[in-house]
Formats: structure tokens, C-alpha cells, sequence
């Protein structure tokens, strides 16, 4: 979704406060059939046995679907909040996932991991190129990483920068750094010069159904950490939601924010391996 980071010293600060500041369990849910099938690409991409790394976790949706597969999983999220909720998700579960805080940035392990997996939350990196390749070094030759990215024409993008365009600088630039890695040209050429091979990008959908409306848009001005964000930034947080909701009547084809929403959401999933030489 829309994604205000902070850009001075403290934006680790600020982005973990950002992501901490919304009911993100809600909107979780509704990607979780994006984190299943990032948690599927793995095996279906030959990681070989071990640990797997869940990078930029939120609440945990692809470690306790790999763990289920009988992965041995690390989570880590900048947000201190959504690591609480994932840990005690696995930790009622009984899932063997072990929890941390930690930044994108953070990532120095070498050689420690037989999978990484990002839904969603790698395209944030405000450094792709560098974080692309200390998770090509975190993985164990033969490793595989895996992740999700909205599509650039696809409806969450696409929302993005309706918003974008009714905010300043730097909020403007931010609400829409992240649609590149959608691309496959792009991503396939990142994950490339990262060092890795067997690149596959595949578009996928993500159903979008809601009974109304303005039952989608409360959904991502109370749940959405990007939209609360972008709403307070802004000072129109009324002006942004009616942006939102102009967005969807226009993209699901509708006529009145009473209406039923039944509408899918664009994303690519992307596998690729580390080299075995």
C-alpha cells in the first residue's frame, strides 16, 4: 500500500512506528493468499533443507506457512508491534519460528539461510540493489529467494498514485518508489545483477471483494499503516479517502460507494536461486 517513510536519521525509527500505527492484522488477511504461494514457490523452486528467512515479516503470514511445510523459520520485521503479534500467532501454533526486530538493513548473516521470503515487504527496501545482494549472501549456494510485489497496473498501485498525487514532497516520491520492483523487466534485471539465476516472475491476482465501498476504504484508513500514515502527513486525511474511494468506483466499474466490491488485485510472485558454483 501507500508508504510514507521517515527520511532523516531517524527514519528506521520512524518506519517502525509507521507500520506499528495501524490494525495491520485486518489487512493482513487479505494478502494471505500472496504469502502462501511465496511460501509454495520455494519447495516448488528446489530449496535445498534448512532454515528459511522471513524478511520483513509483518505479522507472519509465510513463516507459519513454511513452518507448516516443516521449515525451521527466522521472522524478522523493523516494527516492534507486528514481531509481538507474530511471535505469540507461532508461539500458540507451536510453529518453530524464532522472532527479531531488525531493519532490511540489518541483513549481514553469510551463507545462513536455504531460503529468503519477502511478501510484500522487500519493496520497500530503500536500497534494493544493495539488499537484493546481502540476501543473495545470506542464502547457502543452491538457495532460493522468493518474494511478492504489486503489479504496476494492477489496483494497488494504480491507488498509489492517485494518492501520491495529493501529497508534497517527500511523501509524493515515497508513495510510489516501491512499483518498480513490479515490473518483471525490472525485477528479473535486479535480481540478475544481484548475482542470482533462474529468475522466474510470474502475475498473479489477489481477490479484492468487499460488501460495499466504503467498507474497503475504512478497511485501509483504519487498517493500511501507508494510508494512516499518508492521511496524517497530509492534514486531509477526508480529502485522501474520497481520493481512494473515486479510485476504486473507477477501477471496479461502479457506480455508488454502496455497492459490492468484486475486483482483484494485480501482484508478481518472483524465485530465483543463488548459484551452486
Amino acid at each position: 500500500m501507500v508508504i510514507i517513510q521517515g527520511v532523516d536519521e531517524g527514519r528506521e525509527a520512524a518506519t517502525a512506528a509507521m507500520w506499528d500505527g495501524a490494525d495491520y492484522e485486518r489487512l493482513a488477511s487479505r494478502f494471505a493468499p500472496a504469502g502462501h504461494a511465496v511460501a509454495a514457490a520455494v519447495e516448488a523452486a528446489g530449496a535445498p533443507p534448512g532454515t528459511v528467512l522471513d524478511l520483513a515479516a509483518g505479522t507472519g503470514t509465510v513463516a507459519q506457512a513454511m513452518a507448516r511445510q516443516g521449515r525451521r523459520v527466522e521472522a524478522t520485521d523493523i516494527a516492534p508491534g507486528l514481531v509481538a503479534t507474530g511471535r505469540a500467532q507461532t508461539d500458540a501454533q507451536a510453529l518453530d519460528v524464532r522472532w527479531r526486530v531488525a531493519a532490511m538493513d540489518d541483513l549481514d548473516e553469510r551463507g545462513a539461510y536455504a531460503a529468503v521470503t519477502s511478501s510484500f515487504g522487500i519493496i520497500f527496501s530503500p536500497e534494493p540493489a544493495a539488499t537484493l545482494r546481502r540476501v543473495h549472501d545470506a542464502l547457502v549456494p543452491g538457495g532460493v529467494v522468493a518474494l511478492s510485489a504489486w503489479a504496476p497496473d494492477g489496483y494497488v498501485a494504480r491507488m498509489s498514485a492517485a494518492m501520491g498525487a495529493r501529497l508534497s514532497e517527500p511523501g509524493r516520491t515515497a508513495a510510489t518508489a516501491w512499483v518498480p520492483w513490479g515490473d518483471p523487466a525490472v525485477l528479473t534485471d535486479r535480481l540478475g545483477s544481484a548475482g542470482f539465476v533462474d529468475v522466474r516472475v510470474v502475475r498473479r491476482r489477489l481477490p479484492w471483494r468487499f460488501a460495499s465501498v466504503d467498507e474497503a476504504v475504512d478497511l485501509l484508513f483504519e487498517a493500511s499503516p501507508g494510508h494512516v500514515a499518508a492521511a496524517r502527513f497530509s492534514g486531509d486525511g477526508a480529502g485522501l479517502r474520497g481520493v481512494v474511494r473515486a479510485h476504486l468506483l473507477d477501477f471496479a466499474g461502479l457506480s455508488d460507494s454502496g455497492s459490492a466490491v468484486d475486483t482483484e488485485a494485480a501482484y508478481v510472485l518472483a524465485s530465483a536461486r543463488r548459484p551452486v558454483g
